[in-house]
């Protein structure tokens, strides 16, 4: 089930992010500087390498980046695309 664009992801929802990677949408976060796009190839990847590209810490989420770090997206970040 896609989301709607632009909406933001709620807290401790990995379920509806798995369903909105099924239905072939993408997230994003932005910083100050720059947009950056999760899409579905680099969320399984890490799933498949890490056992985890996005899970839930406290009300945001934790996103692998590469093998051994991850950086904290607060609440708010993290948004549905198409």
């Amino acid at each position: 089930m896609l989301q709607q664009h632009g909406k933001l992801v709620p807290p401790n929802s990995m379920a509806e992010i798995e369903a909105h990677y099924e239905a072939g949408g993408e997230l994003c976060f932005r910083t100050y500087y720059s947009v950056t796009r999760i899409p579905v190839s680099t969320y399984r990847k890490y799933k498949e390498i890490r056992g985890y590209c996005l899970k839930p810490d406290g009300n945001g989420y934790r996103m692998a980046k590469g093998m051994k770090t991850s950086i904290y997206l607060f609440p708010g970040l993290l948004i549905y695309l198409r």
